[in-house]
């Protein structure tokens, strides 16, 4: 159970990872709450709908995957996740992302070497490397984030920024559930 902003946001970021990736899975949602709020056990969080669990974006995961599992740096789809990053980011998306240390590391070695990110950028978006400093980085490592990611989105009264509709969102979704 979420908003319908909520809902429409995963939706279009999925949309919009998908257009700059072609093939590959989509985002999964994992957790988010239950339709009446309050606690969500084993979450401390996930009581309003705002906190969602996502499966991380991976390789060679079959779309109707969902299963949690401990996941290795080397599964990561690097450039979807990137994708996802900094669509999260430009469109100031998020309150605050939880991904474990261990693949923040993968990631970070990532936008240095393959996107050509300064270190100052990088800071923007990861905790890593400075793993015990929380920093002005909005991807921060909690224990326990390393099979799903968590992310908290900041419900808008708005949803102007997304070139999605409700319609699209809709097919989108039915054409999912079809693969």
């Amino acid at each position: 159970y979420t908003s319908y902003e909520v809902a429409l946001t995963l939706y279009a970021l999925n949309a919009l990872v998908r257009r700059a990736h072609p093939g590959g899975a989509d985002l999964m949602v994992l957790d988010i709450a239950q339709e009446s709020g309050g606690r969500f056990k084993p979450h401390r969080t996930h009581q309003n709908g705002a906190d969602v669990d996502l499966r991380y974006y991976l390789k060679s995961v079959p779309p109707n995957d969902h299963d949690k599992r401990f996941v290795h740096a080397s599964k990561l789809d690097l450039p979807r996740m990137w994708t996802f990053l900094r669509l999260v980011k430009y469109y100031d998306l998020v309150e605050l992302m939880f991904i474990d240390h261990r693949l923040q590391k993968s990631m970070y070695e990532y936008g240095l070497k393959k996107l050509e990110m300064t270190k100052s950028e990088l800071a923007q978006y990861l905790s890593y490397p400075s793993k015990g400093k929380r920093g002005s980085a909005f991807v921060q490592h909690i224990k326990n984030h390393y099979h799903h990611l968590h992310i908290r989105i900041k419900q808008m009264s708005s949803v102007e920024w997304r070139d999605i509709d409700l319609k699209e969102a809709g097919e989108l979704h039915l054409s999912y559930l079809q693969n």
